[in-house]
């Protein structure tokens, strides 16, 4: 699949679509009723996915920070 998103500034979309992704991977794993240690492997890899790349945000001026406390309130899932 190509994906071809034109940002301003010509910033990456290769970041917002990692960052987009990232979250939902992590919202749908959240959502498994029994973990295996993979799947909590796969739930940390997509929140800390979503951390590398949610700068993005940040850069595009939808976010001024991430001092968010149900952002953080993710890592208690780990």
């Amino acid at each position: 699949m190509v994906v071809d998103i034109h940002l301003p500034n010509g910033l990456a979309a290769l970041c917002l679509i990692r960052a987009v992704q990232a979250i939902l991977d992590f919202c749908y794993f959240a959502q498994y009723l029994v973990h295996t240690n993979d799947t909590l492997q796969q739930l940390g890899d997509a929140l800390r996915w979503f951390h590398e790349n949610k700068s993005i945000f940040v850069d595009l001026g939808i976010r001024s920070d991430f001092n968010i406390p149900k952002l953080h309130s993710l890592l208690h899932y780990l």
